[in-house]
């Protein structure tokens, strides 16, 4: 095992002083108000995954729109307006649909189809597939997540890149 870097040691330091203190302010100000905060959390996954450099944030928040789109469609078009007529077949069909778009598409528009659009896909499924009634309050939950994620997680992904430039500016490499 590799010795740490003395300013890598330091990133992670303040990186994690950063995450700590937005996990607390949105315990106390987002989740007291019963709004889910894993959108702001899961940008901050993608973000370390790809790299944390300002083409992994890019393709975070790129990604995560995509993620979360491809979500509010599986239900609204698969469940809400096939379903009835269809049975599974018309969510199976979609949602075959959206994985050739995010997967092959991937190839070509990688800032948007990538692991956090596959990411937000799958975890926003599973929410939105929690709800009750579809219609209007998938829509209003939707919203509610992508305000979470694009605000959120923008202000989670951008104090990460802050701190990156700082401190790399700051502190030279042993």
């Amino acid at each position: 095992m590799k010795k740490p870097e003395k300013a890598d040691l330091i990133i992670r330091f303040w990186l994690f002083i950063w995450i700590a203190a937005t996990n607390i302010a949105a315990i106390l100000f987002v989740s007291a108000r019963g709004i889910p905060t894993w959108p702001m959390w899961f940008a901050s996954i993608f973000f370390f995954l790809q790299g944390m450099t300002k083409k992994a944030a890019i393709s975070t928040l790129c990604g995560g729109i995509v993620g979360l789109l491809a979500a509010l469609a599986l239900e609204v078009i698969g469940i809400d307006m096939l379903g009835p007529s269809t049975g599974h077949w018309g969510l199976i069909i979609l949602l075959v649909v959206i994985l050739v778009i995010i997967i092959m598409g991937g190839a070509w528009v990688h800032s948007a189809l990538n692991n956090a659009a596959f990411g937000y896909l799958t975890i926003a499924s599973i929410f939105l597939g929690q709800l009750s009634q579809g219609g209007l309050s998938n829509l209003n939950s939707f919203l509610t997540m992508l305000l979470t994620f694009v605000i959120g997680g923008g202000i989670v992904v951008a104090g990460c890149m802050i701190i990156l430039s700082v401190v790399k500016s700051l502190v030279p490499k042993a």
